[in-house]
């Protein structure tokens, strides 16, 4: 199976994030790849887990930061600076995750990842 590809690139001072923003609808266990539009820019991510407000009570301690079964999980769930990062989604459905992209002093956020 093919990786959802996003590409990050900065267009007139500008941070854009693959060619819809970014968001990403995918099923559990897919594969996702962030990749640089060019060799000089290398980007940061940083993942966080979402709750959501859907009458049931979650315990925010209990949220992961990682939504990918591979690679491990760094430090913190944050990635890079790196020029491409690939990761395998978790196996489970209904879980939604934002992501902030950095580069130098570009910051886009929040953008979603929806596993269902």
């Amino acid at each position: 199976m093919a990786a959802t590809k996003i590409k990050i690139d900065i267009e007139r001072n500008a941070l854009i994030c693959g060619a819809n923003g970014g968001n990403a609808y995918l099923a559990p266990g897919d594969k996702v790849k962030w990749v640089s539009a060019r060799r000089d820019l290398r980007f940061t991510l940083e993942f966080f887990q979402l709750g959501l407000e859907n009458g049931k009570e979650v315990e925010v301690a209990a949220l992961h930061g990682w939504p990918f079964q591979d690679p491990p999980e760094p430090r913190g769930a944050v990635v890079g600076p790196t020029d491409e990062f690939k990761g395998t989604l978790l196996n489970e459905n209904g879980l939604v995750f934002k992501y902030y992209v950095t580069v130098g002093n570009l910051r886009l956020d929040p953008i979603l990842i929806v596993v269902r």
